[in-house]
């Protein structure tokens, strides 16, 4: 390895780059761009990170890997208990949303009626509408 002379700018194969690499992976911080397009020399550049780390920045990302592995736990259990909560009640929980946007529609259609008729204080006693929601419709 001590006769490899090439510049990263000029490294062409991928025998280039892992040599490139062995040589400079003690100095590298990141990996450089055209080295990261072959996921291997990734994965070698971060054990060689890890490798170089202190105690506490070890604990620090083996603390991260549990939480990110807890976190996933926490999906997959969310995802099996809504498995098993059934199709039931799925749709009552559709029905309910779409019951709500429903009436939200209903409402605007009616206040859109209503404005060139009533002042915005009225619309919005009958309507269910906030005054500001009244407000903007009138202004569009």
């Amino acid at each position: 390895m001590p006769n490899f002379e090439k510049e990263l700018e000029n490294l062409e194969t991928i025998t280039d780059k892992w040599l490139y690499f062995l040589k400079s992976a003690r100095t590298l911080q990141t990996v450089p761009g055209t080295m990261s397009e072959v996921p291997e020399i990734k994965k070698a550049f971060e054990i060689a990170s890890i490798a170089t780390m202190q105690p506490s920045e070890l604990e620090d990302l083996e603390k991260r890997e549990i939480y990110i592995h807890d976190q996933r736990n926490a999906v997959k259990k969310a995802e099996k208990v809504g498995r098993e909560l059934g199709l039931e009640e799925g749709r009552k929980l559709g029905l309910e949303e779409g019951h709500e946007l429903g009436m939200k529609e209903s409402q605007v259609e009616i206040a859109k009626r209503l404005i060139d008729v009533l002042n915005e204080e009225t619309i919005s006693q009958t309507t269910g509408l906030s005054l500001e929601e009244v407000q903007k419709l009138k202004q569009d």
